[in-house]
């Protein structure tokens, strides 16, 4: 559609974390990339992109999306856990290079009162093998948005998937994400594996996907635009 329409052609470079995602754009083989929070911390230069060879970086936002589903930490259904204080001693995943799914996942934990030291960490390369890890009971939890493709596959499974929810009138529950992960904010989902308008998810969320570019790029997409305008 895009090729017949408008001319352009679009190639998709699949990534498993922030910095796969994120490496093409800075080499300039992509001029797009789709991210989520870690949009904000490579604009910011922080946790995985601390070093001068990352951050800060100066990224542009060309869009974003607001749906109707959640970011959350998924629990599989049969471990019994109602609440993320019920993880206590759970295996808890940590998916290396990726800050934007460590620290969501810890701001979770906070909820519940808890910190990695209360857990057990297993970590993984990727947020697919992660995802492949739960299904397989290698640990408890994962995190992800309600509408992604492997909370399907949890939720197909013999574990089963479960939401625990963020309240949101636990002030104190907030306070602690909110030191952790000042960009989530309180909604309710409607859309996700087992949530629905007749079930929806009392959780939290950001803008996701956030599509992004550098500023040079902007700035030349631009001045093609209006050359030709001209």
């Amino acid at each position: 559609m895009l090729k017949d329409h408008y001319d352009v052609n679009l190639r998709v470079v699949p990534g498993k974390n922030d910095v796969s995602r994120l490496l093409p754009l800075i080499k300039k083989r992509v001029q797009y990339s789709a991210n989520g929070i870690a949009t904000y911390f490579a604009q910011e230069g922080v946790f995985q992109f601390a070093g001068e060879r990352w951050g800060p970086l100066p990224l542009r936002i060309v869009l974003m999306s607001y749906g109707d589903s959640n970011q959350a930490l998924a629990v599989a259904a049969d471990v019994g856990v109602k609440t993320y204080a019920d993880l206590r001693g759970k295996r808890i995943p940590y998916v290396r290079g990726a800050p934007a799914i460590n620290i969501p996942t810890e701001a979770f934990l906070a909820c519940g009162g808890l910190t990695w030291d209360d857990v057990i960490r297993v970590d993984f390369p990727g947020y697919n093998s992660m995802w492949t890890g739960i299904v397989n009971d290698q640990v408890d939890a994962a995190y992800a948005n309600t509408v992604s493709g492997p909370t399907r596959r949890l939720e197909a499974s013999p574990r089963g998937i479960f939401w625990p929810p963020v309240p949101h009138d636990d002030a104190g529950c907030w306070a602690r994400m909110e030191k952790i992960v000042p960009f989530l904010t309180p909604h309710m989902a409607t859309r996700g594996a087992g949530i629905s308008v007749a079930k929806p998810h009392e959780g939290a969320t950001y803008p996701y996907p956030i599509l992004v570019t550098l500023a040079d790029q902007e700035e030349s997409e631009v001045h093609r635009c209006l050359a030709g305008r001209r």
